[in-house]
C-alpha cells in the first residue's frame, strides 16, 4: 500500500512538473501590462461612422432604389457587386436568315421564337427553360431538345457569317451522344447495393488476374534470358574446343 501511494505521488509530481513529489508547481506570474496596453490602443481608435444610404444596381433594368448600411467615406457611384452580374449573349436572327438556313423539321417559327425568348429571360439555363416551356402551345420538349435546337441555330449562323472557315466557332451539339450519356448515368444511379458489391468484386478479381498475368510474363522473360545465356555459354565453349 505504501509503495502504491508513493507511486501515485511520483506520477502526480511528474505531471505537475514539480521537483518535489507532492508540491504543486509554482504559479507563473503573468504580465497583464500587455492586455491593458491593448485595451488602451483599442480605446484610442476612432470609431468609423456608418450611414443608412440609398444605392442603385446598374445590373437591374427597373431602376430600383434600395438601402443599406455604408461607411461615410465610401462614395461609390455604382453598386460594387454589379460587375458580377454577367449577362449571356443570346443569338439573334433575321427573317432572311431563318428562311434561308434555320428551318428545321419539327420546329416552327413560333417554337423557335419562344425558345429564344426563354433563353433571354433565363440566361440559357436550359433546365429552367424546360420548366417554363409552354407545352399547351408548343408541345412537350426535353432539355436535350431545347439544347439541340438552340446550338444548331448557333452553329448554322456561325457557318453563315464565316463561310470560309472549315471549323465554326461553336461546335455542333451531339444530341444522340447526350441522350445516351444521360441514360447511362441514370442506370448508374439506380443500381442496388448488391449490384454495386458485385461490380466491386469483379473489379477486384480483374485486378488480381492482371497481377498474375504480369507475374507470368515476367517469369517467361526471365526464362528466356536464362535460355539465351545458356546458349551463348554453350556456343563460346564449343568455339574454344
Amino acid at each position: 500500500k505504501q509503495w502504491y501511494q508513493r507511486r501515485v505521488a511520483i506520477t502526480a509530481g511528474a505531471l505537475l512538473g514539480s521537483t518535489n513529489e507532492l508540491d504543486p508547481p509554482p504559479l507563473q506570474k503573468g504580465n497583464d501590462k500587455g492586455l491593458r496596453h491593448m485595451k488602451q490602443l483599442f480605446g484610442n481608435r476612432k470609431v468609423r461612422s456608418w450611414q443608412w444610404k440609398p444605392f442603385r444596381n446598374s445590373a437591374r433594368s427597373d431602376n430600383l432604389t434600395l438601402y443599406h448600411w455604408r461607411r461615410c467615406d465610401d462614395n461609390f457611384t455604382d453598386y460594387p457587386f454589379a460587375k458580377y452580374a454577367k449577362k449571356c449573349e443570346v443569338i439573334k436572327y433575321t427573317d432572311e436568315q431563318y428562311n434561308g438556313v434555320l428551318q428545321q423539321p419539327g420546329w416552327t417559327r413560333a417554337d423557335t421564337d419562344h425558345l429564344l425568348d426563354l433563353a433571354n429571360r433565363f440566361d440559357l439555363r436550359f433546365v429552367v427553360m424546360k420548366d417554363r416551356w409552354d407545352k399547351s402551345r408548343h408541345g412537350a420538349r426535353s432539355v436535350v431538345d431545347l439544347k439541340e435546337r438552340y446550338y444548331n441555330i448557333q452553329y448554322r449562323l456561325d457557318k453563315l457569317k464565316d463561310s470560309e472557315s472549315e471549323q465554326p466557332k461553336h461546335p455542333l451539339y451531339d444530341a444522340e451522344h447526350e441522350t445516351i450519356r444521360k441514360e447511362q448515368l441514370e442506370k448508374l444511379y439506380i443500381r442496388t447495393r448488391e449490384e454495386v458489391e458485385e461490380e466491386e468484386y469483379l473489379v477486384e478479381e480483374l485486378r488480381k488476374i492482371e497481377i498474375r498475368r504480369k507475374e507470368r510474363e515476367k517469369k517467361q522473360q526471365d526464362l528466356q534470358r536464362l535460355i539465351l545465356a545458356a546458349d551463348q555459354l554453350s556456343d563460346s565453349s564449343t568455339s574454344l574446343t
